[in-house]
């Protein structure tokens, strides 16, 4: 358990870390497991192996001990794979290459040994203990050395052959060199060389070096002349001192005349370049990560392979520093990762940060420390941690996004005072301003913007004095008017002592004045010949239209009773008269529920009168047990609320659709309840945005046709929505959706195509102009809201006209304004909603001619939507177990 110390640029022991010991963390693994990368195990893995409680790499292959064999043959040679102690001995004859018919000591034959190959024998190159002998006595054309015995260090004699009591022996063998390499001593028994026709190098082995035995002899004799063998070349190397060499080669000397680097003699240090000297015989490797080196470790490096972090050579630099040009440097101090110097996110800066200053094109200006304010006209906000596009870096850390324009101090994005602390123009009531508008004037020292006089057309101060222009009449005091300088204030009528009017067509204006002009009238006040003429005449009108209209009355009365009488004679007589309307009678049940039914769980969300909650409704005498939406009129809410709760409730009660939310029972308590089914999955626009690198085409557009089909179930209906959104789109499961939120919606009629509404709030950028105009509701308004539903599910849940202030709306539909086509979407589709956007509400499709239009686009969805790596069966799945375990969850809560 270790961890780096950026300091001494080391590896160092972790007194905090902590061991996996199943799903828990423990300071010391249990006495019966080993430790191993951080965990408790009961083995170590291959490559390691037990050392003092811990798994450790092996020096080489891992510890494995073998039985020795009388006779080598094919049948056992693979038993000794991955040796690396052979208790007992090792005997190599000429059966072991050639085979033979194993014979048992009844007579019995066993079984036949087939010939093998010399190279078999590279089983015993992981060998390093014999704890017996070593008996060479084959032959094979092909058996020329020991190098499979390359790596074995230790014969140690424990048992000795008969003759000579030897713990090596080769005789009669086809050997030409021993190559014995790695031996460092025999510890008991005679050496035994002898009648080997082909061996060099044995008689020039100073075998004191190796035999540390003084009981036993060393015996050579009868091998191959040493005058053929030097004539062949077949002699030690010149880097070999005088205690012989096992064979040819540098890599082949029991001891080395200048230095040894692993395992082979060289003239010096200097000539290898990855190597260092160690001490007056050895040189050694240099550390993995140096190049060249003076010493052992990966600070000694003088050239580094990769790079160099401070005064060590490194794979790759720390997490808080960058490379450059094969040299660590640390990151800017506000990075968490970098590639290069700067406070940016981007190549040569920042891998990420824990506070980042942002443009507004999301674009990173530079990272802050953790702890640091935004500066001033910027505000914080929590980056999501499954955001997307530019900001992905930052996911899950904070950034300052900049105010609005107008605000120079703010906590959020926007120009209202509750966001704006500080305006960088003028303050006009609760609201920042570029400029003061051109019936305000601007006061400088407190940077604020007052309304002018209510004659003012433009002015410098609160008074009628202060005018720069008048809406109606100029007073003026002393003075010439066609002197600028001659001061005047404003005025509605002009006052007894100004009472003629002087038209001007100059800058002066229209202004009051004392005496009369040529083109002058006398003001509405004054007594004049022309005024009771046309007084005259006015009451003259209104008197005939007024008996005109006593006459027409009197008629229509008469005509009445008339019939009236008609019907007594006749007996047909009627208290109240019949206007049948054609409507049929709605027979829809609407199932009334006790409070004890309901057992309500945590909220679900909060509106302007009340609040909606999971829960689960126990019909009475039923054993089951229902997942509901519980949705809850606050008790501070008046009479109009609930009648208004009341009219939900009747609309909901009246739709059958399966892509409109059923309403399934009403609790008439002191706080009135609707129960609806409970859509486990949210809304459709929280949907979208959390699910949006798993949604493919074919379930976008088959939400569209669903919302579609719904739309039209409330067209046929004559029911007018009014607030359709994707907000108000509920998910059941991946594949189905259902509409929801009828708080506003209106049953229209039966001699009316439209609902007119009296105030309130509205959603302004779903709604179609006549509805923000004039208040006018019809299904051709629903139709607008339907594509600016469209339009966010194909945005993946962005804000229609997200900058534009709601004020700004109308006025921009009237010039043109459209929602931009979506990045996935083609030009089909786009038309289609371009279509439901006409502002002539006449020339909008109905929704029976858009669910056609829609099923037609979800037959081929990749033709009309391009979403990269499109795949239908990405969504998450929401199974009959989720609905279970979803009940399960809610019961502890609501229970008691």
């Amino acid at each position: 358990m270790q961890k780096y110390n950026p300091t001494n640029y080391l590896w160092e022991t972790n007194p905090e870390g902590k061991y996996a010991y199943g799903a828990t963390c423990v300071k010391e693994c249990p006495e019966h497991l080993l430790k191993d990368n951080g965990a408790c195990v009961r083995s170590c893995p291959a490559e390691k192996m037990a050392r003092d409680g811990e798994c450790v790499p092996c020096n080489g292959p891992c510890p494995k001990t073998c039985p020795g064999t009388p006779a080598l043959h094919s049948g056992n040679i693979d038993s000794y794979i991955g040796c690396t102690v052979i208790e007992g001995s090792i005997r190599v004859l000429d059966q072991t290459f050639f085979g033979y018919q194993h014979i048992y000591s009844n007579n019995s034959f066993g079984p036949r040994f087939i010939a093998m190959h010399p190279d078999r024998l590279e089983v015993f190159s992981t060998v390093k203990e014999i704890t017996g002998y070593l008996d060479i006595e084959g032959a094979h054309p092909a058996f020329k050395n020991l190098s499979y015995f390359r790596n074995l260090e230790v014969i140690h004699g424990r048992q000795l052959m008969e003759s000579y009591f030897a713990s090596l022996s080769i005789v009669r063998s086809s050997l030409e060199s021993l190559e014995l390499r790695s031996l460092k001593r025999i510890n008991s028994g005679a050496v035994v060389i002898q009648q080997n026709d082909n061996i060099c190098f044995v008689s020039d082995i100073d075998w004191q070096k190796v035999q540390k035995s003084v009981d036993h002899g060393v015996v050579i004799a009868r091998n191959r002349n040493e005058t053929e063998c030097k004539s062949e070349g077949l002699i030690c190397s010149d880097q070999c001192n005088k205690s012989g060499c096992w064979g040819k080669g540098p890599d082949q000397c029991l001891e080395c005349k200048n230095f040894a680097f692993n395992g082979t003699c060289i003239a010096d240090c200097r000539n290898i370049t990855n190597a260092y000297q160690f001490d007056n015989k050895t040189c050694k490797e240099c550390h993995p990560e140096c190049l060249t080196c003076s010493g052992p470790g990966a600070d000694h490096c003088d050239e580094c392979v990769h790079v160099r972090d401070e005064k060590r050579c490194v794979t790759v630099c720390p997490d808080n520093k960058y490379s450059d040009y094969g040299i660590c440097r640390t990151c800017h101090e506000t990075c968490e990762g970098c590639t290069g110097p700067k406070d940016i996110i981007g190549p040569g800066g920042c891998k990420t940060c824990n506070l980042a200053i942002i443009n507004s094109d999301t674009t990173v200006e530079r990272c802050l420390l953790k702890n640091d304010k935004c500066p001033d006209g910027y505000y914080w906000e929590y980056v999501n941690p499954q955001e997307q596009g530019n900001l992905k870096p930052l996911a899950g850390k904070a950034i300052c996004r900049k105010c609005h324009p107008r605000c120079e101090l703010c906590n959020g994005y926007g120009f209202h005072e509750q966001v704006c602390s500080k305006c960088a123009g003028y303050k006009r009531g609760e609201q920042c301003e570029d400029e003061c508008p051109p019936d305000h004037y601007a006061d400088e020292t407190r940077r604020e913007c007052f309304e002018c006089h209510p004659e003012c057309k433009g002015c410098t101060g609160p008074s009628a004095e202060d005018c720069i222009a008048c809406r109606s009449f100029k007073v003026f005091g002393f003075g010439d008017p066609n002197d600028n300088t001659t001061l005047f204030n404003c005025t509605s009528k002009c006052p007894t002592e100004y009472p003629y009017v002087i038209y001007q067509s100059t800058d002066i204006g229209t202004y009051c004045s004392e005496v009369p002009s040529k083109g002058t009238k006398l003001t509405a006040g004054v007594d004049s010949y022309i005024f009771f003429i046309v007084a005259f005449i006015v009451i003259v009108v209104l008197f005939s239209m007024c008996i005109v209209c006593y006459v027409c009355r009197q008629r229509t009365k008469a005509e009445k009773e008339a019939v009236k009488m008609t019907r007594v004679l006749s007996g047909c007589e009627d208290a109240e008269p019949l206007r049948p309307s054609n409507i049929s009678p709605n027979l829809s049940k609407l199932r009334i529920v006790k409070d004890a039914e309901l057992r309500k769980g945590g909220v679900l969300g909060m509106g302007a009168f009340g609040r909606v909650f999971k829960g689960v409704w126990v019909p009475e005498g039923e054993n089951v047990k229902i997942p509901v939406a519980i949705k809850e009129l606050l008790k501070a809410t008046g009479a109009e609320s609930s009648e208004e709760f009341l009219r939900e409730a009747y609309i909901m009660a009246s739709v059958e659709h399966p892509n409109l939310l059923k309403l399934l029972a009403v609790c008439m308590t002191s706080q009135m309840m609707l129960i609806t089914q409970l859509m486990p999955l949210g809304c459709l626009l929280d949907y979208v945005r959390n699910n949006h690198d798993k949604i493919g085409s074919k379930a976008l557009l088959n939400w569209s046709t669903q919302i579609a089909k719904g739309m039209s179930y409330l067209e046929e209906k004559r029911l007018v929505h009014r607030d359709l959104a994707a907000r108000n789109v509920l998910v059941q499961t991946p594949s189905i959706v259902k509409i929801t939120d009828f708080g506003l919606a209106k049953l229209l009629s039966s001699d009316s195509n439209e609902y007119k509404a009296a105030g309130g709030k509205m959603p302004i950028k779903w709604l179609a102009l006549e509805c923000i105009r004039h208040r006018v509701f019809t299904s051709k308004s629903d139709v607008w809201a339907f594509g600016v539903t469209i339009w966010e599910l194909l945005t993946f849940g962005q804000r229609p006209h997200e900058n534009i202030p709601a004020k700004d709306i109308p006025d921009l539909i009237e010039v043109g304004l459209k929602l931009d086509q979506p990045a996935i979407c083609s030009l089909d589709i786009y038309c289609t909603l371009l279509s439901c956007w006409h502002l002539d509400a006449e020339m909008r499709p109905s929704f029976k001619q858009l669910v056609n239009v829609f099923s037609e686009f979800a037959r081929d969805p990749g033709r009309y939507l391009v979403i990269p790596g499109d795949k239908f069966t990405r969504l998450p799945a929401y199974t009959s177990q989720d609905e279970k375990d979803l009940i399960r969850k809610l019961a502890p809560t609501t229970e008691g």
